[in-house]
């Protein structure tokens, strides 16, 4: 993953930490050296979701099209698609969830967004990429379409029906590419 453990929200790499073990898994141990900093805002589309009390399964599309390394780059965009993920989380039978059944007095929808607390424990969790064409991502394409069409950075792009990639020939600037806030906000513990 692009984003190391010592900054990553806290129990990241702990519960990743078997995920090499698994086809494709990442874990969250990158060299804090290697990063860029990023300016926009990353989208994520799930696909697919099921949940029983011991495991969590996930399919979605993450968009970085509305994303740029450096303000000075001269193009800036991509695959509608997104990139193509899967999140499976699971945790042993017995073990107890700290959050569960927790008393919460926030209004809904807000709260903590930055945990400083194992965010992930009792959970172990595996992060992989995966093939385009699992039929489970049929949304990807058309939601990465809207989601382009109404970003600012893509205002006078010229779309077709036969879109299927974006970019940005001038140099970009902060205000094309606006950074969100996170949606929805961490629960507080």
């Amino acid at each position: 993953m692009s984003v190391p453990g010592e900054r990553n929200y806290p129990g990241a790499q702990a519960a990743s930490k078997d995920a090499w073990t698994f086809p494709g898994g990442y874990t969250f141990e990158s060299d804090p050296a290697n990063l860029t900093e990023k300016n926009g805002t990353i989208f994520i589309h799930l696909t697919d979701l099921t949940s029983t009390a011991t495991a969590i399964h996930a399919v979605g599309c993450k968009f970085e099209f509305g994303v740029i390394a450096e303000l000075e780059q001269p193009s800036a965009g991509g695959y509608l698609g997104g990139s193509a993920f899967a999140v499976d989380a699971t945790r042993p039978a017995d073990a107890v969830d700290p959050r569960e059944n927790l008393s919460r007095n926030e209004p809904t929808g807000t709260g903590d967004r930055a945990p400083r607390f194992d965010a992930f424990a009792p959970w172990s969790v595996t992060y992989r990429t995966i093939p385009h064409d699992d039929p489970r991502l049929d949304s990807c394409l058309p939601t990465g379409t809207e989601i382009a069409k109404d970003h600012p950075a893509y205002a006078d792009y010229p779309f077709t029906d036969d879109t299927t990639s974006v970019s940005v020939i001038k140099p970009p600037n902060r205000a094309l590419f606006p950074v969100l806030p996170q949606s929805p906000a961490w629960p507080a513990p």
